[in-house]
């Protein structure tokens, strides 16, 4: 089955806790937890909560890519990193890498929101994968999870999506030097400290495994099909402000949608097109799993996805911030999942003949800037050409950027059932 970004395949081969998880099948109702409401209210208007982890997951691959850098690496980590946040970074492994790739988070959730007099705070807890090599020549894969805490001086407002993933200095933006000290050389602001955006206060690493040896034709036995579906306690109310400022949003014609990005992402990654799938995603989204596929023509492997059969399509939230809409929907399908050796056609796992049953919460997001009906995914929203983009994500046409979501409904991750929290 696809490696998706939130809970795929081959992170559940890897996985070391086993989850206890509830068989009822009854729905469950949740609401967003009351901690956020300090961020979501007046006090933060620029506040998202898809952009936030869109911030964490970019800072965590860039954290980790500079710790193959000694003390310039460190360096780079400055701006957003205390001191002890930094030691415990540069400070792990047996040896120390020449180079750090392939970083991918899986699974990223927040928790435990709390404030100070001074300071919002909250724990992120990262599940991830990476590469790291040597200086011998040797490489060694590794799963972790891993805990991050994070706090920001109270009252301060987010910055805005086109300056959230430079990792300069969070005041001036200008970029850090590797002699950098802990101040901004070009404002003198202070780095790390919560004053100006988040700051990681703490690592913990939770659960590191290594191994070697690929993953890829690995298959595990689905987890959470039996739960029950997670709906949203606001939901009603959101889709019908969401169809009150939109007019033109049909829930049909979206349910729709979802079920063609379902069929052409799955078909995509069995037959490596995938990207045929890039103006249905977003690029994060989208360079995740092409990471994936390029792992697997590394090994001469082909992963498929056949007779592939889509059930019940829920759509089970509704959210809004001053940036994003976003739509989630629990999918229901069955398939025959099974990675081919190509050389030889051999089946290195899973099976030709017997379907799998799973579900999974697929979201989309769309700007909030956009609305009307769906577009045509195979149109350029800005020249009307056929859509063919190049390995940047420009129209071949007329060069403008495919920022998914940007134009039209977007997917921007998948989740497994026993990770969804709603």
């Amino acid at each position: 089955m696809i490696l998706f970004g939130l809970g795929f395949a081959g992170f559940v081969v890897l996985k070391l806790v086993d989850r206890v998880r509830a068989r009822k099948r009854a729905p469950r109702i949740i609401a967003m937890p009351e901690s956020w409401s300090g961020l979501t209210n007046d006090e933060d208007p620029h506040f998202s909560k898809i952009l936030l982890e869109d911030f964490l997951t970019g800072l965590y691959g860039h954290a980790h890519r500079c710790r193959a850098g000694g003390e310039d690496g460190e360096s780079l980590l400055t701006p957003y990193f205390n001191a002890d946040a930094r030691r415990a970074l540069m400070g792990r492994g047996r040896k120390r890498p020449v180079s750090v790739d392939g970083v991918i988070v899986g699974d990223l959730m927040l928790l435990e929101t709390s404030s100070t007099e001074e300071q919002h705070r909250f724990i992120a807890q990262f599940e991830a994968n990476m590469t790291e090599s040597y200086a011998d020549g040797t490489s060694e894969k590794f799963y972790v999870i891993e805990r991050w805490t994070l706090g920001r001086k109270k009252g301060l407002k987010s910055r805005r999506p086109d300056a959230l993933l430079s990792f300069g200095c969070p005041n001036c933006g200008a970029p850090v030097e590797t002699s950098q000290d802990e101040h901004c050389g070009s404002c003198g602001s202070v780095f790390h400290s919560g004053e100006m955006d988040w700051g990681v206060l703490n690592v913990v690493l939770e659960v590191e495994h290594g191994d070697a040896k690929a993953l890829l034709s690995s298959h595990a036995q689905e987890q959470g099909t039996e739960l029950p579906t997670v709906f949203d306690a606001g939901l009603k109310e959101a889709l019908a402000g969401l169809e009150g400022r939109d007019p033109g949003f049909s829930a049909p014609e979206m349910e729709q949608r979802v079920r063609q990005t379902f069929e052409t992402v799955q078909e995509s990654w069995s037959n490596h097109h995938w990207e045929r799938v890039r103006p249905l995603t977003t690029d994060r989204f989208w360079m995740a799993q092409q990471h994936w596929l390029d792992a697997y023509k590394g090994q001469g492997l082909r992963n498929v996805v056949g007779d592939l059969s889509i059930g019940k399509v829920e759509l089970v939230k509704v959210s809004s911030d001053p940036f994003l809409d976003a739509l989630t929907y629990r999918v229901a399908a069955r398939c025959c999942d099974y990675t081919l050796e190509v050389s030889s056609g051999a089946v290195k796992g899973g099976s030709k003949t017997k379907a799998r049953h799973f579900t999974e919460y697929w979201t989309f997001i769309r700007s909030v800037d956009t609305s009307g009906p769906l577009k045509d995914p195979s149109e350029c929203p800005s020249c009307g050409a056929y859509l063919e983009l190049s390995p940047a994500g420009h129209c071949s046409h007329c060069q403008t950027k495919w920022v998914g979501g940007q134009f039209d409904w977007a997917l921007s991750h998948i989740e497994q059932d026993e990770s969804y929290r709603g």
